[in-house]
Protein backbone atom coordinates (compact mmCIF):
# COMPACT_ATOMS: atom_id res chain seq x y z
CA UNK A 1 0.00 0.00 0.00
CA UNK A 2 2.58 2.51 0.48
CA UNK A 3 4.57 2.12 -2.84
CA UNK A 4 0.77 2.83 -3.94
CA UNK A 5 1.08 6.17 -1.79
CA UNK A 6 4.86 6.85 -3.89
CA UNK A 7 2.74 6.73 -6.62
CA UNK A 8 -0.08 9.19 -5.89
CA UNK A 9 2.50 11.36 -4.25
CA UNK A 10 4.05 11.59 -8.01
CA UNK A 11 0.77 12.45 -9.31
CA UNK A 12 0.96 15.21 -6.80
CA UNK A 13 -2.11 13.99 -4.82
CA UNK A 14 -0.69 13.87 -0.96
CA UNK A 15 -3.95 13.70 0.93
CA UNK A 16 -4.59 10.31 -1.17
CA UNK A 17 -0.83 9.34 -0.24
CA UNK A 18 -1.28 9.90 3.00
CA UNK A 19 -4.64 8.06 3.53
CA UNK A 20 -3.31 4.98 1.68
CA UNK A 21 -0.61 5.05 4.37
CA UNK A 22 -2.71 5.36 7.34
CA UNK A 23 -4.41 2.42 6.17
CA UNK A 24 -0.96 0.67 5.35
CA UNK A 25 -0.26 1.51 9.36
CA UNK A 26 -3.50 -0.11 10.56
CA UNK A 27 -2.17 -3.47 9.57
CA UNK A 28 1.22 -2.74 10.44
CA UNK A 29 1.40 0.13 13.18
CA UNK A 30 5.37 -0.48 12.98
CA UNK A 31 5.72 -0.01 8.84
CA UNK A 32 8.37 2.40 8.91
CA UNK A 33 7.93 3.08 4.90
CA UNK A 34 4.47 4.73 5.99
CA UNK A 35 6.12 6.39 8.46
CA UNK A 36 7.97 8.01 5.80
CA UNK A 37 5.65 8.68 3.41
CA UNK A 38 3.48 10.39 5.51
CA UNK A 39 6.61 12.63 6.02
CA UNK A 40 6.81 12.99 2.61
CA UNK A 41 2.82 13.59 2.40
CA UNK A 42 2.83 16.33 4.91
CA UNK A 43 5.59 18.18 3.70
CA UNK A 44 3.91 18.19 0.25
CA UNK A 45 0.93 19.83 2.21
CA UNK A 46 3.20 22.27 4.04
CA UNK A 47 2.30 21.11 6.99
CA UNK A 48 6.01 20.86 8.82
CA UNK A 49 5.20 19.94 12.20
CA UNK A 50 3.31 16.46 11.47
CA UNK A 51 5.65 15.50 8.40
CA UNK A 52 8.70 16.01 11.18
CA UNK A 53 6.36 13.86 13.86
CA UNK A 54 6.56 11.32 10.79
CA UNK A 55 9.86 11.57 9.93
CA UNK A 56 10.73 10.98 13.60
CA UNK A 57 8.59 7.92 13.73
CA UNK A 58 10.02 6.37 10.70
CA UNK A 59 13.58 6.93 11.54
CA UNK A 60 13.19 5.62 15.17
CA UNK A 61 12.24 2.75 13.23
CA UNK A 62 14.65 2.50 10.78
CA UNK A 63 17.76 4.81 10.98
CA UNK A 64 19.15 4.54 7.77
CA UNK A 65 16.15 6.84 6.72
CA UNK A 66 18.07 9.76 7.89
CA UNK A 67 20.52 9.35 5.30
CA UNK A 68 17.69 9.78 2.37
CA UNK A 69 16.22 12.81 3.91
CA UNK A 70 18.63 15.32 2.21
CA UNK A 71 19.01 13.43 -1.03
CA UNK A 72 15.14 13.00 -1.60
CA UNK A 73 13.27 15.60 -3.27
CA UNK A 74 9.90 15.11 -1.85
CA UNK A 75 11.73 16.10 1.73
CA UNK A 76 13.63 19.30 0.30
CA UNK A 77 10.96 22.09 1.17
CA UNK A 78 10.91 20.55 4.77
CA UNK A 79 14.60 19.87 5.04
CA UNK A 80 14.80 23.80 4.78
CA UNK A 81 12.21 24.67 6.79
CA UNK A 82 12.53 26.32 10.19
CA UNK A 83 11.01 23.31 12.09
CA UNK A 84 13.29 20.89 10.31
CA UNK A 85 16.19 21.51 13.32
CA UNK A 86 14.24 20.32 15.76
CA UNK A 87 14.91 16.93 14.16
CA UNK A 88 16.07 15.29 17.27
CA UNK A 89 14.74 16.28 19.52
CA UNK A 90 11.43 15.27 17.97
CA UNK A 91 13.09 11.29 17.54
CA UNK A 92 15.09 11.98 21.24
CA UNK A 93 11.10 12.10 22.67
CA UNK A 94 9.66 10.04 20.53
CA UNK A 95 9.02 6.66 21.88
CA UNK A 96 10.50 3.52 20.82
CA UNK A 97 8.17 1.53 18.92
CA UNK A 98 8.06 -1.53 21.16
CA UNK A 99 7.33 0.64 23.91
CA UNK A 100 3.88 1.91 23.19
CA UNK A 101 0.66 0.02 23.94
CA UNK A 102 -1.02 -1.34 21.35
CA UNK A 103 -4.72 0.00 20.48
CA UNK A 104 -7.52 -2.53 21.56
Amino acid sequence: MTYKADAVLELNEPQWAANLCQQALGIDPDNSHAFYQLACAYTAMEQFDEALRYLAEAIKRRESYRDEILSDNALQPLAVSDVFKDLDKVIAQTPPPHSREKDT
